[in-house]
Order: structure tokens, then sequence, then C-alpha cells
């Protein structure tokens, strides 16, 4: 524990090293994290921050900006490594994929983007978009389609998520 005159929102109550910011991944879903890392996380890394919960029913940004500790991140990787654990750590790249294909759908998508679709995109009609791009699409499915607009209303949070830190296996650390 660090003296109690180290101020907590800009150094690390645990470590009392000065914090970083860095842009992460917020994971929306029902994580459920194991006791023995829950109790680590508590006591010996808590401010590592390698990614946010936002929540089982959010759909907001995939990015956000965290305060962490350098000194936490350290340990909190020992600690998955020493526990066989992935836990709290950053996704993969395959993951990385993933989680941008739930949200955006196929990104190499091909379809006919009409002006009247472009029209209705940059006047907030997303549901009227969807309906000309299907009408210019016939052949592509309109959940395809819906995913497809949510990527082209998305696209600077989608080159944001993709530069984000990655782990360079998919297997637990320390397996």
């Amino acid at each position: 524990m660090t003296s109690p005159f180290v101020d907590t929102e800009t150094h690390c109550k645990t470590h009392g090293v000065l914090l970083c910011e860095e842009r992460v991944l917020v994971r929306y879903g029902l994580y459920r994290f194991s006791g023995q890392f829950m109790e680590a996380h508590r006591t010996l890394f808590p401010e590592s921050r390698f990614m946010i919960l936002g929540g089982c029913m959010g759909r907001g940004s995939l990015v956000a900006n965290v305060m962490y500790c350098g000194a936490c991140r350290a340990a909190h990787v020992a600690w998955c490594k020493e526990h066989g654990s992935s836990e709290g750590l950053p996704p993969t790249k395959a993951e990385l994929e993933w989680i941008l294909a739930r949200n955006f759908g196929d990104l190499h998508l091909t379809c006919s983007l009409t002006l009247e679709a472009r029209t209705l995109l940059d006047q907030g009609k997303e549901f009227a978009a969807v309906i000309a791009l299907k009408k210019a699409n016939p052949m592509i499915e309109v959940a395809a389609l819906r995913a497809h607009v949510r990527f082209l209303l998305s696209q600077d949070d989608v080159e944001k998520v993709r530069n984000l830190p990655v782990r360079d296996t998919d297997r637990p650390l320390g397996a």
C-alpha cells in the first residue's frame, strides 16, 4: 500500500507510480472472472485496465481512454502466466477481428452504395438507408446490410479498434 499522501487520481494506489493513458477495448457481454483472479486483481493489479467492461446490454463505443499503471500491468501478466490464465488481458488478433465482425459484419462486404443510401446515412436515416441498399443489392441479406451500415457510420471506431494492443497467442499465458 502506498503513502496516504499519494494522489490516487494521478498515481497507482498500489504501486505509487504515475498512471499512463491509453486507448483500450470496451468489452460488452456478461463476463465471469474466477474468484482467484478477482482477488488478485483487487489486491495486486487494480489499475491494470487492459480493457473496460461495458455491460451486457450496451452497444456504445468500442474504445475508451483509460489511465493505467505499468506496474499493475506487469503484475497482471505475471499472475496470468503463473496461473495459465488470460483473464482480463487484451484480446488476441483473432478475437479482435471477431469483435469487429460481430459489431460491423463482413468488413470486406462488396455492395453498391447508391447516392440515395449515402444521402440517407448523412441525414441519420439508417433504416431508410438499409432499404435503399437492399434495393440496390437484392442478393445481400438485410442483416448483412444493417451491419454494413453500422460499419459505414463507425469507420473511425473500426480503425481505433484495429490499432489497439493485442495478445500474441490464443493460448493462456504460461500454457
